[in-house]
């Protein structure tokens, strides 16, 4: 066990100490990676260190390096190694998360990490909420409570006992998942409303207001009304007073998806635009987005937890307790890891002065690329409150898709670079995104470089 533990030491320490010199894109192809596995043996099984050596290639070349200082892509971030530590003593420990008698530390961890978030969001001390796999996850929690909440017979007679079509609201950049959970709460995607955006990008509130006027007359129950605080595509922020005031008006559940957001509101600076969260009446945050954890830590949050319980609550007669506070009647998963361990441990470790410090000084690079990229010609069709920068130029703006797909693979091909390519109202552009706490200046003028240098092979 020692020779494998000093060779993890040494894959540790060559990765972290290595990232800038290796290539962000694969080297193998999808035909290499196929043949590896389909020659290699499953059933007579070999020692543990020779299937590392032989592994560890296809890990450094088979996969985008997400974690890399040059990586300006979606928002999966470099992992820090206190967290890395966490997510392996949950593997080893191994505790069974879904009854509280069964895992009473580790429930009380990620209670107390709850309990740190609510406060941090202004909401009340009786609150809760609970960690899951990630922003899809939280996000199905919150309409699954929302209908039990409007529709009580929801939960016995499923939709069939609803006598009205159940309609609720999203904006048009909001997460994809939410058409995933319509499908699958049985809602439907008819059920889904998304709200148009005003000429800037922003959510159309009088078109908001309008629909539900419509939809009351057409027979629709409107229930549910989500705003996103930290769109995937270009990081926007709804504006939650004025749909707190619409969802209260309306008698609506306001669900505040801020997957990618709601983790980072120990800064200040991001603190300052959640502003109106504290009205929501559910929030979905990722831990691991702007906390540099191991994927997936997601975190749900709910003022009222009887409705949680309500939504989830079943009897299993071989659990070994039947409590209320049980994580198995509480949340859409049963068995589940110790999820919470590895962003504890980044708190103990870094302190959430240092994680605040460390996504400031992202949103800071992030301000120094649009700067930068102004100075070079390009421009910015958007203006993102959270760090991602949307671009085009006027050669660009020429270019036909396919052209513009073989422009942006002729930069991310050169391996130190990559950032991904953006459709938004029909026009395409490029996107970057700070991600990494490995990231510094030269990292962006890397990307700077990159650029100029594929502009210039652009025919005149």
């Amino acid at each position: 066990m020692d020779s494998i533990f000093s060779k993890l030491q040494s894959v540790t320490e060559n990765y972290y100490s290595g990232l800038s010199d290796r290539s962000i894109v694969p080297k193998k192809t999808v035909e290499e990676i196929k043949n590896y596995l389909k020659n290699r043996d499953l059933m007579g099984g070999e020692n543990i260190e020779s299937t590392l050596e032989d592994l560890l290639p296809w890990l450094h070349e088979g996969n985008i390096h997400v974690p890399h200082p040059g990586y300006f892509g979606l928002f999966n971030p470099a992992t820090s190694f206190s967290a890395v530590v966490g997510d392996y003593l949950t593997a080893l420990f191994n505790p069974q998360m879904a009854a509280y008698s069964h895992a009473q530390f580790s429930n009380e961890v990620e209670h107390s990490l709850i309990q740190f978030y609510i406060e941090k969001m202004k909401w009340p001390n009786s609150a809760a909420g609970h960690f899951t796999s990630g922003g899809s996850e939280s996000n199905f929690t919150a309409v699954l409570c929302a209908l039990a909440h409007h529709f009580p017979e929801y939960l016995t007679e499923g939709l069939a006992g609803i006598k009205e079509k159940p309609r609720f609201y999203i904006s048009a950049l909001a997460h994809n998942s939410f058409d995933k959970i319509a499908k699958n709460a049985g809602l439907g995607t008819s059920s889904i409303y998304k709200i148009p955006l005003n000429d800037d990008f922003s959510l159309n509130i009088s078109a908001l207001k309008e629909q539900i006027n419509i939809d009351k007359k057409n027979g629709y129950h409107p229930f549910l009304l989500v705003g996103t605080v930290g769109s995937t595509p270009i990081g926007s922020i709804d504006p939650l007073y004025e749909l707190s005031d619409i969802a209260k008006t309306e008698k609506l559940w306001l669900h505040v998806d801020a997957a990618w957001a709601g983790g980072a509101i120990i800064s200040p600076v991001i603190a300052e635009k959640l502003q109106g969260i504290e009205l929501a009446d559910s929030v979905t945050a990722d831990a691991h987005k702007w906390l540099s954890v191991p994927m997936g830590a997601g975190m749900f949050f709910c003022k009222y937890p009887q409705t949680v319980y309500q939504t989830f609550q079943t009897e299993a007669l071989y659990m070994p307790s039947q409590n209320t506070n049980d994580p198995y009647q509480n949340s859409l998963l049963w068995s589940r890891r110790f999820i919470g361990l590895k962003v504890y441990m980044a708190f103990r470790v870094k302190g959430a002065v240092n994680l605040a410090a460390d996504i400031e000084k992202q949103l800071s690079l992030a301000s120094y690329m649009a700067e930068g990229l102004v100075q070079r010609g390009w421009k910015l069709p958007v203006q993102s409150a959270l760090g991602v920068v949307v671009f085009t130029h006027d050669k660009i703006e020429k270019l036909s898709p396919d052209e513009l797909a073989a422009f942006h693979k002729r930069i991310i091909d050169q391996g130190n670079t990559w950032f991904s390519i953006l459709k938004l109202k029909e026009n395409l552009y490029l996107r970057a995104c700070v991600t990494s706490i490995h990231t510094e200046k030269q990292h962006v003028e890397q990307l700077f470089i990159n650029l100029d240098d594929a502009l210039y092979q652009l025919p005149k």
